[in-house]
This record gives structure tokens, sequence and C-alpha cells, in this order.
């Protein structure tokens, strides 16, 4: 028999197990998730090889796993794509889904109260936002451009649009589902800082790197408090860019490396072999996906066996604990953070 204090002690504990176990995210069965992937490689200096591989890879792959699982999804492509090759340009700059920031801004507002192209998206819904492309530098780590998204340019056009994270997490706040965003960009750790409103806690140094020394710059924002709701995982930290390479693993493919080994975590393999398409623009409707690009793009890789995934499962935490950090051309050392919430998130279940 317990006595009194054991009991209490007893409650108490089971008081937080159920609080432990109710914050993550236990997917209903009507839920929908809905995929933003935003890629460019852009049309004027300081071109980028990699991002379009980066961003059809993981929407393509990440649509096939959920249509395997039979799970409800949507996929919006904002693609900037200009070949290296040709210089051809295939982005239809008409589009709504070509990523310029009034396009993603219409969207995420179309999100959050609805229109009469785009469900509202409720709180039992999923939204995964994806992006692949440059990060603002800035002056400071303090400035609110900094890791900032480098939108489109128009042709004969040098100047991105640039579409900063505290506009983008304002954005964001609006709607109603859970929001996880995936941020291959330089800088990109400077999301979680904003999403964990830390800015006070750098100026005064109040805030803890990763060894647990205070004030420095180079620090792991994801061991900071986060917006409810709003989940971040990011390529680098806030004062660190992030890289592409190709290699072996790769299949010769340039990637993001945090893109290319986060694909690997996932289960794709990359090889020659085509397992679906980012559609031209005007075939889109049917398929649930949406695209600005004026060709099919084919995207290679191996996928895991129906068996594997049917019983797959994948939160954020998986990808970062497999993708803490990487050292690049044996000297440079990049690594990943998250916001790191009261729970983890699932991405796949």
């Amino acid at each position: 028999m317990f006595k009194k204090h054991q009991k209490f002690v007893l409650f108490h504990v089971l008081i937080i197990l159920c609080l432990v176990c109710s914050c993550s995210f236990n997917i209903p069965k009507n839920s929908k998730v809905y995929i933003v992937g935003i890629g460019l490689n852009y049309n004027g200096v300081n071109r980028l090889e990699g991002t379009i591989n980066d961003t059809a890879e993981f929407c393509t792959y990440y649509k096939y796993i959920l249509d395997k699982k039979g799970i409800d999804n949507e996929v919006f492509y904002m693609l900037q794509m200009v070949d290296p090759k040709t210089n051809n340009d295939y982005t239809n700059y008409a589009s709504e889904y070509a990523p310029s920031k009034s396009n993603l801004e219409n969207l995420l507002n179309a999100f959050a109260d609805g229109s009469s192209t785009h469900q509202k998206i409720t709180k039992n819904d999923l939204l995964v936002i994806y992006y692949s492309g440059h990060g603002s530098e800035a002056s400071s780590i303090e400035d609110p451009e900094r890791g900032a998204m480098n939108l489109m340019s128009y042709p004969n056009q040098t100047e991105y649009e640039i579409y900063p994270h505290k506009e983008l997490i304002e954005d964001l706040k609006k709607i109603e589902g859970t929001v996880v965003v995936i941020s291959d960009s330089c800088f990109s750790g400077h999301l979680a800082g904003e999403v964990s409103d830390v800015s006070a806690e750098i100026n005064n140094g109040s805030a803890y790197n990763d060894y647990g020394k205070k004030g420095s710059y180079s620090m792991n924002f994801g061991s900071l408090k986060s917006v409810s709701g709003i989940h971040v995982l990011a390529a680098s930290q806030a004062a660190d860019p992030s890289y592409e390479y190709s290699n072996a693993n790769f299949n010769g493919e340039k990637h993001g490396v945090f893109t290319g080994y986060m694909l690997e975590t996932m289960g794709l393999k990359h090889s020659d072999t085509v397992f679906g398409t980012v559609p031209f623009f005007n075939d889109q409707t049917s398929s649930k996906t949406h695209s600005p690009l004026e060709i099919n793009l084919e995207v290679h890789g191996t996928v895991p066996s129906y068996d594997k995934i049917k019983g797959m499962r994948l939160t954020l935490n998986d990808i970062l604990q497999n993708n803490k950090s990487f050292t690049i051309y044996n000297i440079i050392e990049q690594k990943v953070v998250r916001n790191n919430g009261p729970c983890d998130i699932i991405l796949i279940w």
C-alpha cells in the first residue's frame, strides 16, 4: 500500500507524463499535409547549382511517401530555374507560383484565411515549407535581414527580393495548423533565433552557445524556446554559411550538403533512376501539385520498398540526430540547428 506522499508523487508523475505525451503532434486520420518547396538558382550573379535538385527531390520524395501511406497532401513548387549549361530560363514569371515575395505572401495568407482557389489550413493540418537558396549575410547577427530568403529577381535584374525572417514568422503565426520550416541556406540558423525571439538574450550575453558558454555568436539557437506551432530545422548556424557540393554519396549530383544527407536519412538513395517529376505548369491540378516551370523536370533517386515505406516514421529530431554537423572538404564544419520546442514533430507517420 502506498503512503500518502507516494500517492501524491505518483499522481503528479502521471500528470507530467500525460502532458509530455499530449504535446507530441498526434496526426488525426483526416489531416492533410501541405508542402511548399521554394528553390532558386537565380538568373543573375552568385548562381547556385544544387537548389533545384534539393527542392525537387525533397518535395517529390516527401509526396511519394505520403501518397504510398495514403495521407492526403498537396505540393506547391515555387521554383526559379535557369539551366546552368544552356542559360535557358524555364520559369513562368506570370505564374502565381513563381517564387516572388508577393506570391509567397499571398499563398501563406490563403493558407491562413482560405481563398477561392486554396483551402484554409486547419488546426489538424501540417504545413511543411522547404527553402533552398541564398540567405542574406547582412551586417550583423542581430540584423533583421540576416539569413533572409533571397527570392526571385526578374530577367535582366540582379537584385533579389528579400523576405526577412521577422516578416515570415508574422505571416506563419496566422496559420492555424502546425508549421515546419526546413531551410538550406546560409545563416539559416537566424530563423530559429527569430522564432525564439532571442535578440535581447543575444545582446545582453545571456544566450548560450553549443558548449554552454554565454555570449558567443556561434551559438546553437535550437536550445532556446520556440513559438508554439512553428518548428524550424536550419542547415547552419546564424553566423555561418551553408555549402553545396557533389560527391559519390549524391551520385555526382549537386546538392546542399544538409539536404543531400537529409534525403538519405529519409531513405532516398541517390541514383540515375527516375522516380517522379516536377510537372509542367499546365499539368498540375489533377495530381494536387502546382509548379511555375515551363518544363517537366525529372527527379532521380531510388526509393525504399513499399513495405519499408508502410512502416516508416520520421521526426525532425531523427533528421537532426543523423545530420548534426558536416565537415566539408575536410576543413569546413557546418552545424545543423533547430528551435527545440516542448516536443518532437512528426513528418512521416
